[in-house]
């Protein structure tokens, strides 16, 4: 098993970390943890009284001047009628970053509308539920999987149809 150890931790890196993650002052060492035996943080060497970089794991932070402007642009393309998908693109950004942005916005996820034939598909599937059908039942009826049905029961509850 490797033992913990401490290594020095150049000015030029500290001063980027603390910059990057707001932190007031980041340790002179780290201590480099064997795979599986971390805890968030920066381990010995921190400054207890002040706020070290650890203190990007905490929530309810401001964000910084960058995250706002990226928010704002992602919110003005979605209420222009773009997908998170087409935003990606459109600001070189990865997907999973604008999809949290959408989340933190409360943006719907999904701005695309179900094709025609699925919305009169799962329209069929919400009349044959109200008829109290079971789901093997409808699937039979519209001659499609029975995985098929629960995902359109399950779509339509999101919506709240059901």
């Amino acid at each position: 098993m490797t033992e913990q150890r401490q290594i020095p931790l150049p000015e030029a890196e500290r001063q980027r970390i603390a910059a990057a993650y707001g932190a007031v002052s980041v340790p002179a060492t780290v201590t480099l943890v064997p795979r599986g035996r971390s805890g968030i943080g920066w381990g010995a060497g921190a400054d207890p009284g002040a706020p070290a970089a650890k203190k990007r794991f905490t929530f309810g932070r401001k964000p910084s001047r960058a995250v706002e402007v990226r928010r704002n642009k992602v919110a003005e393309l979605a209420h222009s009628g773009l997908g998170p998908t087409a935003i990606a693109r459109r600001l070189d950004l990865p997907l999973h970053i604008v999809s949290a942005d959408y989340l933190r916005l409360g943006l719907p996820r999904r701005k695309n509308a179900a094709p025609p034939e699925l919305a009169a598909r799962r329209a069929r599937v919400l009349e044959l539920l109200r008829e109290g059908r079971s789901q093997a039942q409808i699937a039979a009826e519209l001659g499609v999987p029975a995985t098929t049905v629960l995902s359109d029961l399950r779509a339509l509850k999101r919506e709240g149809l059901t």
